[in-house]
């Protein structure tokens, strides 16, 4: 039923230029909070680190940075006007949790704060694929070759792959 409410909310929001570029300012606010590491710096994440991890984080950085840009095309495509959108509360505080139990688990590890880092990460980056592919579904249903629906299938992928690399660092 959530589901369902959530794909009739996003077509309706497709609706007018207004609320597509809204659905993207809250993606872009999403991917920027994940282009610079949340709430962590990622020298204090990678302290501890071997050097084949820190090779891969600082990819997944600049990868996340390419999703801001093309967001920002995107919406910039579209003529949309400059209003900033906050990313919502219950994003905001679900964030702040992640990054407070991440610094809670920190000293379980020898490593260190990477270890709840990579767990936090792989939620969100599964969140966000959860999230897009909802938003795919309804763009099929409305226009499978919109630029919207393009740049979430490029999306979805690279954060499939996030989610691989993730999961066998950990």
């Amino acid at each position: 039923l959530v589901d369902k409410i959530k794909r009739v909310a996003l077509a309706n929001f497709h609706k007018s230029k207004w609320g597509e570029v809204l659905i993207l300012k809250l993606y872009l606010k999403s991917e920027e909070l994940a282009a610079s590491n949340g709430y962590f710096s990622l020298d204090e994440i990678l302290a501890h680190s071997p050097e084949w991890l820190q090779v891969e984080m600082r990819r997944h950085e600049k990868e996340e940075q390419g999703h801001v840009r093309a967001l920002e095309n995107r919406i910039s495509n579209m003529a949309a006007a400059e209003r900033d959108i906050p990313l919502y509360f219950f994003s905001n505080s679900k964030i702040k949790k992640f990054h407070l139990l991440a610094k809670e688990y920190e000293n379980k590890f020898e490593v260190g704060l990477i270890v709840p880092a990579l767990v936090v990460g792989l939620i969100l980056e599964n969140l966000g694929v959860r999230i897009f592919k909802r938003h795919i579904r309804v763009l099929q249903e409305i226009d499978g070759k919109s630029p919207t629906y393009l740049l979430l299938a490029s999306l979805i992928k690279d954060e499939k792959r996030h989610m691989q690399g993730f999961l066998k660092s950990l």
